[in-house]
């Protein structure tokens, strides 16, 4: 079994995440998906729910639950030190 870590994290110290409208409150965002009888416990039709971002209660624009990096965060400097754009997470080794 996984051993949690519990950390106190100041939550006025983090980036608010903000709609492109300008609102900053949102509802959870679902998704129903209709579960066939042969994958219900029941043995009949019935809902899941999957949860797929949160709307903005201002404009109704729907954000994804991971936020979007953009191309100036996700930048890296390699070991040459250039700049490079990562698409995905690297590590980069540097020799010493």
């Amino acid at each position: 079994m996984k051993k949690q870590i519990m950390m106190n994290i100041p939550m006025q110290q983090l980036k608010d995440r903000v709609c492109k409208c300008g609102g900053f409150i949102f509802v959870s965002a679902l998704a129903l998906k209709e579960v066939p009888p042969i994958y219900s416990p029941s043995g009949q039709i019935e809902t899941a729910m999957q949860q797929v971002g949160f709307m903005c209660i201002q404009c109704g624009n729907v954000l994804p639950i991971q936020p979007e990096t953009t191309k100036e965060e996700s930048k890296i400097i390699c070991g040459d030190g250039k700049e490079e754009v990562a698409d995905t997470p690297k590590i980069v080794l540097v020799k010493s």
